[in-house]
């Protein structure tokens, strides 16, 4: 069988570099740092699932759709974040 067949695309293999960064609950209830300073879980998982939106809808029909709805996302977080 061809090589080709078994490799992952471009858009499977950011995806799946995504799902790793995501923090489990774990991870968040432990409390990591990083050069002593806490890591900021919320806003990295906020950014991991928005970013993998972006991601799946590429090249879709509901990639306009997809991007109103990051850019909505991104104001209440930000939003939420100076509160």
């Amino acid at each position: 069988m061809p090589k080709g067949k078994f490799e992952l695309s471009k858009k499977h293999q950011k995806l799946i570099d995504i799902s790793v960064s995501i923090p489990t609950i774990r991870d968040m209830q432990r409390g990591s740092y990083h050069l002593g300073v806490p890591i900021a879980h919320r806003e990295n998982a906020e950014e991991s699932l928005l970013c993998a939106l972006e991601i799946i809808s590429k090249g879709t029909q509901l990639e306009d759709t997809c991007a109103e709805i990051i850019d909505r996302a991104r104001e209440i977080f930000e939003y939420y974040e100076t509160q």
